[in-house]
């Protein structure tokens, strides 16, 4: 096909969509104006190419409600009836748009359809090579897995045999054991925001809950990362597990709460003593109030989307104090008169909120009756009476009805029967948290009920701005209408100057809305910030003032968003764990974290026997941790992610020209297979002799990522962002092999691998006996024979030596190719790498056949 269109159609490439079906073309309100929306398919192409994937799609009907959930018709395949009119009105447009008379326009018109049905078959290929690979991958994208879970029975046995899956990848131990037979999959939640399941079994392996995600990527990232923290903190339910698409967290025995039950006085106590534990919580979110920027992001979607004036035609309200309809320009004077009333009354009320309290986001546990507020997903700070008369408002809705879905009661919206319960019990259980008496505990319940009152219709607003962009676009899960922030900042930091203003004004900005105190009082010549680092994963500044505001590090990221989430993440966990900096906040793109003062090491300590037995002595406590993450081997899944991601990028066989060794036993090319296949064997050799050896470790274990704190002497890892489950041996090998290479090479390649610390390390054995010391200590065990554990364990750092070349070989060759600059050559470092792997592995093959050999004479 492409030799033919190369042949016929090569003067025909233009700018396509390459994707125009019909849900991606808005018709505006206004003017009644097309509009092309969704351009992540776009490209050059042939124009008949693009033509053709519009009106092929027009003969293919997805609304059918039954499996396979798509129907093609036959006729309009074959006699398209728009043909003509579509190819007709195409060539007068384009002759005018060129202010062009045509010579022959019928002879044009002939020409185009021709091209059009040439192209035709071309599209359907197209997209049966994409949903062909998309139906290997649904574990790893949330809308495939919300797909998955959508599309098939909770009994069905691909649902039984995945949730057995996740449950061996997560939890381990019984779930291990565990047939389909034994699993029982319950549906508890099937919403716009989460598909939730309960995953039980007849043997003993641990019960669980499964969340597959349907919102958009932040307000994902959002959640996660504030459950993360709630389940270090001991609030709520613990988290066993998230991989994109979904996360494994502890059930919770109890009952959710009903429209009903939220009413009775002694339940409405229970909920206004509740929240101000959470209200006092201090989260690492932007502490600026959201709700009403919210309001404008969400106008300024539905904007975009061609929302124009709407209509207001109340179906379960009687009031007519309202305008017939309202245009964007009112709607956003509504919100500013709001937002300014409550700059000069509820300023001093801004506390941590979980803003969509409905009766389904509360749990009263079986145990002991208390209650937990779950999902948090449009969790931010805002003042205490929106979050509370958010609750109260969404009370007074009926929902789940089955002609009009949801019914606003009038009654209690305007007289609310638990208000006056609710605020007793917040006022008092907050001077009792704060161990304060009130001066007038009559005045404090008075003034906050009518904080909500005032609050009220805001709530309202908040949901209809909401709910008009969904309208729209008739809720898409998944479908995230933002505007990459994270690419945008990136962009920002690497176009402008560190020193100057617009970069000063945004680390203003940040450090107020996340550390507030004298952030708010800082100008532009107060603020200094270097740049510790700019690589392949991050930038990383740090910010400071002359004036006494906290001052931070600045991380920007530079990975892929699935890297950003698990590394953000970890980060929030080790942070709950006191394990390294705290975090202070993050956003799309970022985060900001604590300054330790601290001084770095450099690659002349990886020669101090004393700093390689601290990091020895180090290593076994943050290889002993349990992190809710998949317990499956990571580094073998990297590696192949990044050949994959080589592969697509073009690259071919690799040529393996050292540069700066002298070794020679490697092949003098390698393909893309013989790579994958080096991955296999060696992934096999490793499971079959230490598979009984996974931990949780650090994988990008050089000295820049280990500090010494200033205060205490305390050596701390940062820079978690590969830290997952792999096998102790490795990371061990990954701090080894790293101290026999130097970056410190101020000319080209910018790296140079020393031949003889690489034959033959010096600090392999100090290594070794620290970590072995420190591991039986943390363990409480007296070792029968040292000197043969020891012996073993110096086998491991040997047999995994070369799997971190071959490791960052691949990451090289694929960022090479991205043109990723880090001051390194990326494919010097890459032949290199690969030599030094070839050279080194029959080594960890004579190892493998050694105890291979000795587990079959057990």
């Amino acid at each position: 096909m492409e030799n033919w269109a190369n042949e016929l159609f090569e003067d025909t490439v233009v700018f396509c969509h390459n994707d125009l079906a019909c849900a991606n073309i808005l018709e505006l309100n206004s003017k009644r104006e097309l509009v092309f929306i969704d351009w992540e398919f776009a490209s050059y192409n042939c124009r008949g190419f693009d033509i053709a994937m519009h009106l092929s799609e027009t003969a293919v009907d997805f609304r059918d409600p039954t499996p396979p959930g798509i129907k093609f018709s036959e006729e309009l395949t074959d006699n398209p009836p728009n043909l003509h009119g579509f190819v007709e009105a195409y060539i007068n447009a384009d002759n005018e748009l060129k202010n062009r008379i045509p010579s022959d326009r019928s002879g044009e018109i002939s020409k185009l359809i021709q091209e059009v049905e040439f192209f035709w078959p071309i599209t359907h290929l197209f997209w049966a090579c994409f949903v062909m690979k998309l139906a290997l991958v649904k574990y790893n994208c949330g809308v495939d897995m919300d797909k998955f879970f959508t599309e098939n029975d909770p009994s069905s046995e691909v649902i039984l045999q995945k949730v057995i899956n996740l449950g061996v990848d997560f939890l381990g131990r019984e779930w291990k054991n565990t047939d389909k037979s034994q699993v029982n999959v319950k549906k508890i939640l099937g919403g716009q925001s989460n598909h939730i399941f309960y995953i039980t079994s007849s043997n003993s392996a641990k019960e669980y809950l499964l969340r597959i995600h349907r919102q958009e990527d932040a307000h994902v990232f959002t959640d996660t990362i504030l459950f993360s923290i709630f389940s270090e903190r001991g609030i709520g339910p613990k988290l066993y597990g998230f991989f994109n698409g979904g996360r494994l967290e502890e059930y919770l025995p109890s009952r959710t709460l009903d429209a009903v039950s939220v009413l009775k006085p002694e339940i409405s106590r229970k909920i206004g003593e509740s929240f101000p534990k959470y209200h006092s919580m201090n989260v690492p979110l932007s502490k600026n109030r959201r709700c009403f920027q919210v309001m404008r992001d969400v106008l300024q979607q539905y904007q975009n989307l061609g929302g124009g004036d709407f209509n207001l035609f109340p179906t379960h309200v009687t009031w007519t104090d309202h305008p017939d309809s309202i245009s964007l320009e009112n709607l956003q004077k509504e919100i500013n008169l709001m937002e300014s009333w409550t700059n000069e009354i509820f300023e001093d009320t801004v506390v941590f909120c979980h803003n969509d309290l409905a009766c389904a986001n509360i749990l009263e546990l079986n145990s002991n009756k208390e209650l937990v507020f779950i999902d948090w997903e449009f969790a931010s700070y805002n003042c205490r009476g929106f979050d509370l008369e958010m609750f109260l408002s969404e009370t007074s809705i009926a929902r789940g009805l089955t002609s009009t879905k949801a019914q606003i009661n009038q009654e209690m919206t305007e007289h609310s029967p638990n208000l006056y319960g609710i605020c007793e019990a917040y006022v008092d259980a907050d001077y009792k948290l704060k161990n304060l008496e009130p001066s007038n505990r009559s005045a404090e319940i008075s003034k906050l009920m009518k904080e909500c009152n005032f609050f009220t219709p805001i709530t309202h607003l908040f949901w209809a701005c909401f709910l008009m962009k969904i309208g729209l676009i008739n809720y898409i899960p998944g479908a995230d209408i933002n505007m990459r922030a994270r690419d945008r900042l990136a962009r920002l930091f690497k176009q402008n100057a560190i020193n100057s203003d617009v970069i000063k004004k945004k680390l203003i900005e940040l450090g107020e809305s996340f550390l507030g105190g004298e952030w708010k009082n800082v100008t532009l010549d107060q603020v200094h910030v270097p740049r510790l680092l700019s690589g392949q994963s991050n930038y990383l500044y740090h910010v400071t003032s002359s004036t006494s505001a906290t001052p931070y590090l600045l991380r920007i990221h530079r990975q892929e968003r699935s890297q950003v989430f698990t590394d953000t993440v970890l980060f929030a966990i080790l942070s709950e764990r006191g394990l390294g900096p705290k975090l202070y906040g993050f956003f799309e793109g970022g985060r900001l974290e604590e300054y330790l003062p601290s001084e770095g090491f450099t690659e002349d300590d990886y020669w101090k026997p004393g700093f390689v037995q601290r990091i020895g002595a180090a290593l076994p406590a943050c290889h002993a941790m349990d992190i809710p993450v998949s317990k499956n081997v990571r580094c073998a899944k990297l590696m192949r992610d990044w050949l994959n991601g080589y592969k697509e990028l073009e690259g071919g066989d690799y040529e393996i020209l050292p540069t700066t060794v002298t070794y020679s036993d490697h092949p003098k090319t390698i393909s893309v297979q013989k790579l994958s296949e080096e991955i296999d064997t060696f992934e096999k050799w490793a499971r079959e002799v230490f598979e009984h050896t996974l931990v949780f470790g650090q994988i990008d274990f050089g000295v820049s990522n280990v500090l010494e704190l200033n205060s205490t002497k305390e050596m701390v890892f940062i820079d978690c962002e590969f830290s997952s489950y792999n096998w102790r041996g490795f990371d061990l090998a990954m701090f080894v092999s790293e101290s026999a290479i130097t970056f410190n090479v101020p000319f080209p390649p910018g790296i140079k691998i020393i031949e003889d610390l690489t034959d033959n390390s010096p600090i392999i054995r100090i290594l070794c006996e620290a970590y072995l010391d420190a591991d039986n200590t943390l363990k409480n065990h007296i070792p029968s024979d040292r000197s043969s554990e020891l012996e073993s364990l110096i086998q491991e750092c040997l047999f995994f030596w070369p799997l971190t070349h071959l490791f960052w070989a691949l990451s090289a060759m694929k960022h090479a190719l991205l043109k990723f600059e880090n001051g390194v050559d990326l494919d010097v470092q890459a032949r290199d790498r690969l030599a030094v792997y070839f050279h080194l592995k029959p080594r960890s093959q004579k190892i493998y056949e050694e105890l291979k050999k000795w587990k079959k004479a057990l």
